[in-house]
């Protein structure tokens, strides 16, 4: 007996912007392998999202694979992509994909994530744009 389990509705599936992301022009010819891996990360996300515990952190996990998915070719193929990938994703390799997939998101938050130098160079910038900011509002006076 095969299990399925509910998936709840999910905000980015909203009609406006279904609308917008459906306006786009035809996907361009690109590796499946890349869109069944993203489609797979989509999917386990969207399972751990079910977790109170862990929907903020799954939810972002699923924007991230699901703009990667759509800057590929609009969405109206994603769901073609998922019941694909779905009949081809065994259960028991389901914490398999989302290890990888975790992977993936922590290496990506690190990219992210500025050197510390950078913040340093950063918040002089910062002051020196305030610095002129408040000299500008001073000689307006």
């Amino acid at each position: 007996m095969r299990r399925i389990i509910p998936m709840p509705a999910t905000p980015m599936l909203a009609a406006p912007v279904l609308a917008f992301l459906l306006s786009g022009a035809a996907a361009p010819a690109m590796a499946q392998s890349t869109d069944a891996a993203d489609v797979r990360c989509l999917m386990v996300l969207q399972v751990v999202g079910n977790d109170p515990k862990q929907a903020e952190q799954a939810a972002r996990g699923v924007y991230f694979y699901l703009g990667r998915l759509t800057s590929r070719g609009p969405v109206s193929r994603v769901e073609g992509l998922i019941k694909a990938e779905a009949a081809k994703l065994p259960p028991q390799q389901a914490q398999a994909e989302l290890q990888r997939c975790g992977a993936e998101l922590n290496n990506r938050t690190q990219e992210l994530r500025p050197r510390r130098g950078a913040r340093q160079e950063v918040g002089r910038a910062q002051l020196a744009m305030r610095d002129w900011a408040i000299a500008a509002a001073c000689s307006r006076a």
